[in-house]
């Protein structure tokens, strides 16, 4: 029902929604959590409860993050506790799409997977107005025409993904993109560690504290007792993702890998120096 070129112009306005455009404005933290984690998951372990509760106190405790900061992120990201998050699980081992509601590219491609099948369904079996949807999205934007649609989303998730092997695809993207930033993360703790400081944390499969608050690595500085939280981008992330993370997310330190070399970027309102530090790996 809709045009090669209208699916171009889509996927592109996709493309170049942020990640918190995708996220919240969108709403797919929300919906992949209940139309795919809750459906096919299992609830947390009380080690994993445990785990995240140990890092949040750290970050309150000892990290530039105010605790009403850390507050507000976990009632956005959280908004029924820690204890009420879900883990999926295949043939007994932990699934990537544990990862789909934070992963911007999986679900970039699953936007578009989704729509294609509801544009393409004859059937029609939500009675909507199919032209205008996407004549919205293609000459206004994708979220005027997603508004249009956005009750029935989280059915038609059901509908058109029945089973866990129908998201095989985007476990797959997710698997990639994991393997290339645990890489990154491995050679970022290489250059650091040998400055003095000690990894007192580094982002697992399906961690919370990766995927809420964008920590990948948190180091302990003992001679002032306090902990520096890091992202790790492989390549530069840009200027305006840089800015955004650091405003947005409060992080110390973003750290990119270009050719095998970590380059460190501060955060330019921390509370205390620890940039004579970091820029001695550059």
């Amino acid at each position: 029902m809709w045009t090669n070129n209208e699916k171009e112009i889509i996927r592109n306005r996709i493309k170049s929604i942020k990640r918190d455009g995708i996220l919240y404005r969108l709403d797919m933290i929300t919906i992949i959590q209940e139309s795919v984690i809750r459906r096919f998951g299992i609830p947390i372990s009380k080690k994993e409860i445990d785990n995240f509760n140990n890092i949040i106190d750290v970050l309150k405790t000892k990290s530039n993050m105010s605790i009403d900061y850390i507050d507000k992120r976990l009632n956005r990201a959280l908004q029924k506790g820690i204890s009420k998050e879900f883990i999926i699980f295949v043939d007994g081992l932990w699934s990537f799409l544990n990862k789909l509601d934070t992963n911007v590219a999986a679900l970039e491609e699953f936007l578009m997977d989704l729509f294609d099948m509801i544009f393409n369904d004859k059937t029609n079996p939500f009675n909507l107005d199919m032209r205008m949807i996407i004549n919205e999205m293609v000459n206004i934007s994708i979220l005027s025409g997603y508004n249009l649609i956005e009750k029935h989303i989280k059915e038609m998730i059901k509908k058109y993904f029945p089973t866990i092997k129908d998201f095989k695809k985007y476990e797959n993207i997710i698997i990639k993109t994991s393997i290339i930033g645990d890489n990154a993360e491995n050679e970022t703790i290489k250059y650091v560690e040998p400055l003095g400081y000690k990894l007192l944390y580094k982002s697992h499969n399906g961690c919370r504290i990766d995927m809420k608050f964008l920590i990948d690595l948190i180091f302990y500085d003992e001679e002032i007792d306090r902990v520096i939280t890091v992202q790790v981008k492989n390549g530069y992330p840009g200027e305006d993702y840089i800015k955004r993370s650091f405003k947005d997310y409060n992080l110390d330190v973003i750290c990119y890998l270009v050719n095998g070399k970590v380059y460190p970027i501060t955060n330019p309102r921390l509370q205390y120096d620890i940039k004579s530090k970091i820029e001695c790996f550059v």
